[in-house]
């Protein structure tokens, strides 16, 4: 998956890039949400959604907070945030997904891994206001 996210990247034509799932659901205004919490905020903002509501094999529901409200150093013990971002293409054209494909490693990393190397490039986390990501879990 991190590869073919870098590839997109590469790709990308447009101001601000999302990262989707095909099989994720979102809100109506998502887009929209994520976008306009990122422009408002300028390049440095790397925005998620602001609820997730998970569903399928296990239920929950989270609330995710802009970094200044969570600490950098919760990205020691957990990932305090989604895979599903909206970056900046300036920016997200100097991180990379890392390869965790099960020849290069056992463990599925990559988004942790990359907003923690956004974080200490100076960029913030922030939550979009309303937007929801509905995530199924088999």
């Amino acid at each position: 998956l991190g590869l073919t996210r870098n590839m997109g990247v590469a790709l990308a034509r447009g101001e601000w890039l999302l990262t989707a799932d095909a099989d994720d659901l979102v809100s109506f205004d998502y887009v929209a949400a994520l976008v306009e919490r990122a422009r408002a905020s300028g390049p440095m903002a790397v925005t998620v959604p602001e609820f997730l509501l998970a569903f399928g094999a296990k239920h929950h529901v989270a609330q995710f907070f802009d970094l200044d409200v969570v600490s950098p150093l919760a990205m020691f013990a957990d990932h305090p945030y989604v895979s599903r971002i909206c970056i900046h293409r300036s920016r997200a054209r100097g991180l990379a997904f890392a390869d965790t494909s099960l020849r290069a490693s056992p463990y599925a990393y990559e988004d942790w891994h990359l907003n923690c190397e956004a974080v200490a490039r100076g960029m913030t986390l922030l939550a979009a206001p309303g937007a929801m990501l509905f995530y199924r879990i088999r």
